[in-house]
């Protein structure tokens, strides 16, 4: 399995991460020892991990970004073959009753993971095999101050709502950019406030970028990039 070290600054980053573009999962996969799975449905996370891999990020912290040196977090992004994103992207888990009392916005991990972000848009048409998926995207991105007023705004009203035991009541029609919803398929549990302060199993949730709101961003970046072009930058 090949080593590679972390980057040594953002160019270097985003260099390799443009290397990317153009070249199927099968390749970076063999490149550094890693199987190629027949699908996604029991290694969802394949395809961001080997791509982390890939691109030498090293964070063992969760709560951290992924690439810690450089205060940047990998976001990789399933494409439609317009360059759409299929689905929302996951920011970060809620936290805990007890750690969302004395939250605030300022340094909360939502902030913290989104300040600085990697996008790397990959296809994702579940017919196509895995292994032929190409990478198709890289950019690095910074919130704006208008995108960080709209996330903000999210997480204030979603936490305030779980704060208050309001838990069954969240759902995805809440929050412009920012939404909460269960964190997997299979309704993990975990511990949630009800409405008189108490207690009681509720499922694990996770806050999420809308996907409409990605696709402005990969947008704002400049569109679909397809293969062909990528190999003449």
């Amino acid at each position: 399995m090949r080593l590679v070290l972390p980057p040594a600054s953002e160019a270097d980053l985003l260099e390799r991460s443009k290397g990317l573009i153009g070249r199927t999962m099968a390749s970076i996969a063999a490149e550094h020892g890693v199987a190629v799975p027949p699908d996604l449905r029991r290694h969802k996370g394949w395809v961001g991990d080997t791509i982390e891999r890939a691109l030498g990020a090293g964070a063992g912290n969760k709560q951290a970004p992924d690439f810690i040196r450089l205060g940047v977090e990998l976001k990789t992004v399933p494409l439609d073959r317009h360059g759409r994103p299929l689905e929302a992207t996951f920011v970060t888990q809620v936290a805990p009753p007890a750690g969302l009392l004395d939250l605030c916005w300022e340094g909360c991990p939502t902030q913290h993971k989104l300040a600085r972000l990697l996008w790397v848009g990959v296809d994702g048409d579940r017919r196509m095999p895995v292994g032929d998926r190409q990478v198709r995207r890289a950019f690095l991105w910074t919130p704006t101050h208008e995108q960080w007023a709209l996330i903000e705004e999210d997480w204030h009203e979603l936490t305030d709502l779980l704060r208050m035991g309001g838990a069954e009541d969240v759902d995805t029609t809440i929050g412009e950019a920012l939404h909460c919803r269960p964190k997997s398929s299979t309704g993990d549990r975990a511990w949630a406030i009800d409405a008189e302060g108490q207690r009681v199993r509720g499922t694990r949730l996770g806050f999420y970028l809308r996907k409409a709101f990605v696709a402005g961003l990969l947008t704002e970046a400049g569109g679909d990039l397809d293969v062909e072009s990528a190999h003449q930058e």
